[in-house]
């Protein structure tokens, strides 16, 4: 009996999790299609709208962190310069020198290209969050997926837990439950647990007990 509590609770625990990641990517995927619209609205108003740059400008840095890697160019050559700038950030980089540019009549060539990098970046980014979103939603319908989940979290809490406490790191921990041996010790552990569960469904608790030390 004890041992089918468990298995639902994994199965909780997995779909809470999905459930969780779902919503925090749901976030991200409407911040990002927020900040494109604004960026649609500045340009549109040709750089006179300065509450749409403002607000650009005032959600730069979560945009910058939240594009990660896809809002960085590994290398970026400024306009007339005779050099390169290596890991350039495109938001927090190219909406100031777009306004810089949108002001000045003889830059409005440059205020395209930046326009055009930004946008891409973003429409880049947009696109990767609603993959994610997609896929996190139909990880929301499986059970299965639910259950290795679960089996994942409750593995992985002892891991977790050493970053809390500070004995190793919290990205430490990532790299850890994030690893091909943790993921194949994760799918061991779900194919036991799911065998023990439908086992003691089918012949009870009790016998599979004494099946089980009879075995070993």
């Amino acid at each position: 009996m004890y041992i089918v509590l468990f298995v639902i609770a994994l199965f909780l625990i997995g779909f809470v999790s999905y459930a969780v990641k779902k919503n925090r990517h749901d976030k991200k995927l409407e911040f990002a299609t927020e900040y494109r619209q604004k960026l649609h609205e500045y340009l549109d108003s040709k750089g006179e709208d300065n509450a749409a740059y403002g607000w650009l400008i005032h959600r730069s840095n979560k945009m910058q962190s939240q594009m990660g890697s896809q809002g960085v160019m590994s290398n970026f050559r400024p306009p007339y310069a005779n050099y390169m700038v290596s890991n350039y950030p495109i938001i927090l980089n190219m909406i100031p020198s777009l306004n810089e540019a949108l002001k000045d009549y003889l830059l409005r060539g440059q205020a395209e290209q930046y326009a055009r990098a930004v946008d891409e970046a973003l429409l880049r980014h947009h696109g990767l969050v609603t993959d994610r979103s997609d896929y996190l939603c139909t990880k929301l319908r499986n059970p299965i997926a639910w259950f290795q989940e679960g089996v994942r979290q409750a593995v992985g809490s002892p891991v977790y837990a050493l970053g809390m406490f500070g004995i190793i790191s919290l990205s430490t921990a990532g790299v850890i439950v994030s690893s091909v041996i943790f993921r194949v010790l994760s799918g061991l552990v779900t194919l036991i647990g799911f065998a023990s569960a439908i086992l003691t469904l089918v012949i009870g608790w009790d016998e599979f007990l004494a099946k089980f030390q009879l075995f070993f």
